[in-house]
């Protein structure tokens, strides 16, 4: 049976994570890179309901970067594109909406492009400060269940992400 699209406008809040970022450089200017965090947890709601569920997600990209500055400078700006598979997992409906008859709430995984800017400050040889700005394109199915009728809504979560990390070089 399928479901029908609930309407109404559905946001997700924002999540803050400790990450960490694998680079190997393939040439002094190009390099691969995998963006690692343990789940984000968000909250969602709808414009009509208020807060209605919450989940958890791990987006994980992975992306080719271009470094524009000579290898043994010590300012290195980059760009890159790559993309994203998001997995959502641990999906409930708040006491309140399962009290009200949501049930069996369901996101979708997605693929996405991903994109970037950013910067690595070398201290010394080994030892950098890199800051970049992501954007990864995150799109979901919301599936669910409201007293006994399958609905469903599509939610483009499509977040900016930044980070400032320090790194080593081997």
């Amino acid at each position: 049976m399928g479901g029908a699209d609930a309407g109404g406008g559905v946001n997700v809040d924002s999540g803050n994570q400790l990450g960490l970022n694998f680079v190997y450089f393939y040439s002094p200017q190009l390099a691969i890179e995998v963006l690692a965090a343990t789940p984000f947890s968000h909250d969602i709601g709808l414009d009509t309901v208020g807060a209605l569920a919450n989940t958890k997600q791990l987006p994980p990209p992975l992306s080719a970067n271009y470094y524009f500055a000579d290898p043994s400078a010590k300012f290195q700006p980059y760009v890159g594109g790559g993309i994203n598979y998001t997995i959502f997992f641990d999906e409930e409906f708040s006491s309140a909406n399962t009290n009200a008859g949501f049930s069996n709430l369901e996101l979708d995984s997605s693929f996405g492009l991903a994109a970037q800017v950013g910067f690595d400050y070398m201290l010394d040889n080994k030892w950098l400060v890199n800051a970049s700005v992501r954007w990864m394109d995150i799109d979901t199915e919301v599936s669910f269940d409201l007293n006994d009728s399958a609905g469903s809504v599509d939610v483009s979560i499509d977040p900016f992400v930044y980070c400032i990390t320090a790194g080593y070089r081997f």
